[in-house]
């Protein structure tokens, strides 16, 4: 029987979505050319937003420069956090793969499966709530990728599919990071970066976490009613197949308890230093590496302890380090867009734009407006903190009738959701590849969450601008 990998990124899927992040460099090159250059003044070393600089003696990106961008983008400010993110994803895709290899995995998730199997759609809703807490408290969102074989794995256990455990973890996750409470990448951020208090506006955005999480329930509870009906109609019932047969002619007593000990241990240990990290601000910006320490060292650990084998567990490491290549590749692709307009000094000429867009209009139309502008930001530039910096201070610098709050609350709402929805998201690409479901699929079968998202979205700005008082 064929083996089952972490990231398993068929032939066609690693075509496709080739052609389409290299489409929107080609893409991203022709706009340095189209749309006219120019830059911020920089005081004291900081750039200021409220003054432009047209510069239409620069020329748009050279050709060579936008197909090596890939490349040259480690050179960048950007490189270190992505470099970071890479070696996050090859250790993590390693150290899953001994897990899978071993069956501790297996042999974990059987025992959940059997204690639990019962009340499975609970389960999952309880999964779901968790990791929407994790992103709207934690700013987890790349951080949970390493759940993600583990969630998979229970809802294939108890007789659900790899969507659901897509949908339960870093589906949760993004709504939950979009929803944010005290997610400290966008609402601590945005509101230092805007001159503003995290408590401004805490209650209101109380209740938006409820509101998407209830959204998100009941779309999960849509599709497990579906394939509870027919499981054929999982979107990832092909893929799913491999890692069914692989829990179904697992011997009762084929793994031993300290493999599990060990397996729940490196899990526990993983999961811990994630909750310290993201709780602690002096660590919180180091929590991606100290996990991929967390997990090297685990590993190693795993193999001498668990009886798994020193060999065996250097050879499962490497293959889950191989079959993770393709990932990292799209990682790179997906972030060069920003770099590309970076360098072509058209970035700049957007934001100027911003606040000719919403002069004269009412301040429901504003925030609209503004959505729109950081949602089309959001699909060049994927970072989080990188655009808070970015569009934060130039929300700062507009002269509207909105309180600082509810400039946090639009930048949230644009920033958040579409990171399950734009191709430029390196994390969507990782997380789709780990159940084998394909982008289109993906964006076909999750249409009337995003449906959902939309009208609440625009249901819930509505709902803050009246009860705002007129500025």
């Amino acid at each position: 029987m064929k083996k089952s990998k972490v990231i398993d990124i068929s032939k066609a899927t690693f075509i496709s979505v080739c052609v389409i992040l290299l489409a929107l460099i080609g893409l991203s090159v022709l706009l340095t050319y189209l749309i006219p250059r120019g830059e911020f003044a920089v005081v004291g070393g900081v750039p200021d937003y409220s003054s432009y600089i047209s510069r239409p003696d620069l020329s748009g990106i050279p050709v060579w420069k936008g197909l090596l961008a890939p490349v040259l983008i480690l050179g960048s400010g950007d490189g270190l956090s992505l470099i970071m993110l890479c070696v996050f994803l090859l250790v993590v895709s390693g150290s899953f793969q001994v897990l899978i290899d071993s069956r501790g995995i297996s042999q974990l998730v059987r025992r959940l499966a059997a204690r639990l199997g019962k009340k499975r759609r609970v389960m999952v809703l309880a999964l779901a709530l968790v990791f929407m807490i994790f992103g709207s408290f934690f700013g987890l969102f790349e951080e949970t990728l390493p759940m993600v074989p583990l969630v998979l794995m229970f809802c294939l256990g108890v007789g659900y599919d790899g969507f659901t455990g897509f949908l339960a973890s870093v589906g949760s996750a993004c709504m939950g990071f979009a929803a944010g409470i005290t997610n400290p990448f966008t609402v601590v951020l945005a509101s230092d970066l805007i001159g503003t208090s995290v408590a401004g506006g805490i209650l209101f955005r109380c209740l938006v976490f409820a509101v998407m999480f209830g959204l998100d329930a009941a779309f999960i509870v849509w599709h497990l009613k579906r394939i509870e009906r027919d499981p054929a109609l999982s979107p990832t019932f092909a893929s799913d197949e491999l890692k069914r047969a692989e829990l179904q002619e697992l011997p009762e007593e084929s793994g031993s308890r300290c493999l599990m000990a060990c397996t729940l241990g490196l899990l526990f240990a993983a999961f811990a230093v994630t909750v310290l990290f993201s709780l602690t601000d002096a660590l919180r910006g180091y929590t991606v590496p100290a996990v991929a320490g967390v997990y090297l060292i685990g590993i190693l650990a795993f193999g001498a302890l668990s009886g798994y084998g020193f060999g065996a567990t250097l050879k499962s490491f490497g293959q889950g380090i191989v079959s993770a290549l393709p990932a990292i590749l799209f990682i790179l692709l997906a972030s060069s867009v920003k770099y590309i307009l970076t360098e072509g000094h058209v970035l700049a000429t957007i934001a100027h734009g911003i606040n000719g867009a919403v002069a004269g209009s009412s301040r429901l139309v504003i925030v609209y407006i503004l959505l729109a502008i950081i949602l089309v930001l959001e699909f060049f530039i994927s970072s989080s903190t990188a655009k808070a910096i970015f569009v934060m201070g130039i929300l700062s610098c507009l002269t509207v009738p909105l309180s600082k709050p509810l400039l946090v609350l639009i930048y949230l709402f644009g920033d958040g959701y579409t990171n399950l929805f734009f191709p430029t998201s390196p994390v969507l690409w990782i997380g789709l590849s780990m159940i084998g479901l394909s982008y289109g699929k993906w964006l076909k079968k999750s249409a009337r969450l995003w449906a959902g998202i939309l009208v609440l979205t625009a249901a819930l700005l509505a709902l803050a601008v009246l009860l705002e008082p007129i500025r």
